[in-house]
């Protein structure tokens, strides 16, 4: 899981690079497409991280560590944080990933905040 969101940071850093065994490069070109983050569908849990005792959902989780090392690159490369959300079930679980996204709004209304200044 975690080469993964490793994966996504050099990706939106512009760093990502794969070369075969024979000695094939591959890499992003200069003006790559916007990258999209699948996260995991909330009935799966991510069990290393625990609140009151229970695993949080595991797209909670993709959704936050890619959001919290990725926003202010991405914003700075005139993209933003866009998110793939599978099996969404319901009306419910949509409007629980509106709220996240109200949060990601919030957080990214503080990119030109001086940094003593709460946002």
């Amino acid at each position: 899981m975690i080469d993964g969101q490793i994966n996504l940071r050099d990706a939106v850093n512009g760093t990502i690079s794969y070369t075969t065994k024979p000695g094939k490069i591959y890499q992003l070109k200069p003006d790559p497409a916007v990258l999209i983050a699948r996260v995991r569908g909330l009935h799966l849990p991510e069990k290393h991280v625990q609140w009151r005792g229970e695993a949080i959902p595991g797209g909670l989780f993709d959704f936050a560590l890619y959001f919290f090392h990725n926003y202010r690159q991405l914003l700075a490369n005139g993209s933003g944080p866009y998110f793939y959300l599978p099996k969404t079930q319901s009306w419910q679980e949509a409007a629980w990933w509106g709220e996240c996204s109200a949060l990601r709004k919030t957080v990214s209304s503080c990119r030109g905040a001086p940094s003593r200044r709460p946002c």
